[in-house]
């Protein structure tokens, strides 16, 4: 459970333990920290995989100007394999973040249920969607092979693992897509022979903050495939992959580093020397 707790100092009231260590670790600096980012996903909410086991990490999420907190990892798999006797083979879910409300009134203690639910393909919902999948009463799974492009096209299949595109990262300047996915996305990129300028800029992107931001990856889509982008949701991620894995500058890097060597060697001749 994700908990949003607001201490409130009243009159002969005793501080508890609990309310000692939600001022400790809910300090003002946290919230004003974020106090301009939209809602989504601030830190952690990371998926790791152990014994086979989808997990979600500790983190923190904004949701409706609150901030909720997580404390301890949540089992995904556990949670699905609830759904057994109640939803039917093949039929699409979701695993949302669903408010509960005020659950402490003394602490003001505001919580978020993590739960996986039957939605419809791509029903739209007012709760924040962390991934979408479709039923067999398996371990869902992300996708973990030796090419992190299959990986990325897999992660975005709803017919075999969770598709996370929707598990929006919060930004100050926006949205972006899920840390995980820029992780597959950068060893993609690593693995390139002729990198570009632009997967140079990306990269870099990636190693400082973890994500990219929307509006760049339509730049980078916009600037090799000559089209406009105007694509949301997975097929803008979909579409930032496949222009990746063709984009090509008009020389890469490594022609230019020759380039620049036998400029460097035409420069030393003497002037009676024409180079051809």
């Amino acid at each position: 459970m994700l908990k949003n707790t607001i201490v409130e100092f009243r009159k002969g009231r005793i501080l508890t333990s609990e309310m000692l260590s939600a001022l400790r670790t809910r300090t003002d600096d946290i919230l004003k920290r974020y106090d301009e980012y939209p809602d989504g996903i601030l830190y952690g909410l990371d998926f790791d995989i152990r014994e086979s086991r989808l997990f979600l990490t500790a983190g923190a999420v904004k949701r409706n100007g609150r901030i909720y907190f997580l404390d301890e990892p949540i089992n995904i798999s556990e949670l699905i394999d609830r759904m057994r006797n109640r939803v039917e083979k093949g039929t699409y879910c979701a695993v949302v973040l669903r408010e509960t409300g005020k659950i402490q009134e003394a602490e003001s203690v505001y919580s978020y249920c993590l739960e996986p639910m039957a939605v419809r393909y791509d029903e739209i919902s007012d709760d924040m969607i962390l991934g979408r999948f479709e039923y067999s009463e398996r371990n869902i799974l992300l996708s973990e092979t030796d090419s992190p492009y299959n990986d990325i096209v897999n992660n975005l299949d709803l017919s075999k693992y969770i598709d996370i595109s929707e598990a929006r990262y919060s930004e100050s300047g926006g949205n972006a897509f899920h840390p995980y996915l820029f992780r597959l996305a950068a060893s993609f990129i690593e693995e390139k022979a002729e990198k570009t300028y632009f997967d140079f800029i990306i990269l870099s992107v990636i190693y400082e903050k973890k994500v990219v931001s929307d509006r760049m990856l339509r730049i980078y889509i916009e600037k090799f495939s000559g089209r406009k982008c105007d694509k949301q949701g997975r097929e803008l991620f979909r579409s930032f992959i496949e222009t990746a894995k063709n984009a090509r500058d008009n020389f890469s890097v490594n022609e230019q580093k020759e380039t620049e060597t036998k400029t460097e060697h035409i420069k030393d001749l003497p002037d009676y020397i024409v180079p051809v």
